[in-house]
């Protein structure tokens, strides 16, 4: 085998060191040392636990607020890497905490750190519970209390909601899978919210609840997300990535839902209100048909007045006319004796005579002596007749 250069030899630890999976993840207990910050805002130190050391560092973009001090026993979490050039291997701290914080406390805090970065938790993301939900999913165990808890306050709060059961484990290693699973099921079937609800218990019993790959779920799903986990004292990563928190599963399905009780206090209102303004609405109407009536009564004087001088006129109407008539009566008898005097039948009815005779095929009234000729034939009108004379 040919010799190694000492760039070769690092490039090859390197590799060896980045490809194993168990230098990537890594939890270490130790005590502060040769603690030094840097300009740039990185922090250099070594981590020794009183048998071993290894030089450490956190780089300025994963520094928390914490007072790095030498003497300060530490958790940090991390992975290995190697640096060729000197031939240095080092611990890349990413988090790090007090070591009372306890590991499991550490690990819950790094995860919710980086996600929180992530934007997950932005409040500005969350979404709003229906109103008046008609399909309700619920994520929880078939055999735990929790799911008799919501279903008891879902029928009682809101009846006409059909709840949509996933059936999930909500303990032990299986459980996140499961609980996935489940919040998958859901984002294929017509919900319009869903509550993830589980009982309390210890921090381990609730540890599926801070799985990364349930909070992704709960992040990612299609309809706004209600969870109920554990106690009032408890807190998860799945209550902050939740749309709407709840400390409890019966205060979940609470949150999820309407309460038929308000909506029939709250028609009862609006009847009522309604009601009141119809009532309002009808007097002011009819306070304006009273004001109507008032106005036409003190307008019915002037009415009666143009009646009373209507009928005066069609009194001197009538009057004239009768007048008129009087005066045409008289004036027609005395036309009518006057006509009477001109009568010819009432001229010879007083003893007169009267001559007529033909002329042109009519009969004319001889009135001169000169009109007539000899021996021309006459007729002669008295009061009883006619009869013929000759002219001699």
């Amino acid at each position: 085998m040919e010799p190694l250069s000492v760039d070769a030899l690092n490039s090859i630890i390197r590799r060896i060191v980045r490809s194993e999976e168990l230098l990537a993840n890594i939890w270490v207990l130790g005590e502060i040392t040769n603690f030094r910050p840097h300009n740039s805002g990185h922090r250099f130190f070594s981590l020794t636990d009183g048998e071993a050391t290894i030089r450490s560092v956190i780089w300025r973009g994963d520094v928390q607020d914490f007072p790095f001090d030498n003497g300060e026993r530490v958790l940090a979490h991390g992975h290995v890497d190697f640096y060729p050039v000197r031939g240095d291997l080092q611990f890349v701290c990413d988090f790090i905490r007090p070591e009372g914080v306890g590991l499991e406390a550490a690990r819950f805090e790094q995860l919710r750190a980086r996600l929180e970065d992530e934007g997950l938790f932005d409040p500005s993301r969350k979404r709003k519970v229906p109103v008046y939900p008609e399909y309700i999913g619920l994520v929880t165990s078939e055999s735990g209390a929790a799911l008799h808890d919501v279903k008891n306050v879902l029928s009682h709060r809101w009846p006409l909601a059909t709840v949509i059961f996933a059936s999930a484990t909500v303990q032990g290693e299986t459980a996140p899978s499961s609980i996935v699973r489940a919040l998958a099921q859901l984002d294929q079937q017509k919900v319009d919210v869903v509550i993830i609800a589980r009982g309390g218990g210890s921090s381990e019993d609730l540890a599926a609840f801070n799985d990364e790959t349930v909070v992704r779920a709960i992040f990612s799903s299609k309809v706004p997300i209600v969870s109920g986990i554990g106690h009032d004292t408890d807190l998860t990563l799945t209550d902050l990535v939740a749309d709407v928190s709840a400390p409890t599963p019966t205060a979940a399905a609470q949150r999820a839902t309407p309460d038929k009780h308000d909506i029939l206090e709250n028609i009862s209102d609006y009847g009522r209100m309604m009601t009141s303004n119809l009532n309002s609405i009808l007097r002011r109407e009819l306070l304006n048909v009273e004001n109507l009536v008032h106005r036409f009564k003190l307008k019915v004087p002037v009415v009666s007045e143009y009646l009373t001088s209507t009928d005066a006129l069609l009194l001197r109407f009538d009057n004239n006319i009768a007048e008129q008539m009087h005066e045409m009566e008289i004036n027609c008898d005395k036309q009518d004796v006057r006509l009477n005097v001109l009568d010819p039948e009432a001229t010879i009815a007083r003893g007169f005579s009267v001559i007529e005779k033909s002329f042109k095929g009519e009969k004319i009234v001889v009135t001169r002596i000169k009109d007539v000729n000899p021996d021309e034939v006459l007729d002669v009108s008295v009061k009883d007749g006619t009869f013929p004379v000759k002219v001699v």
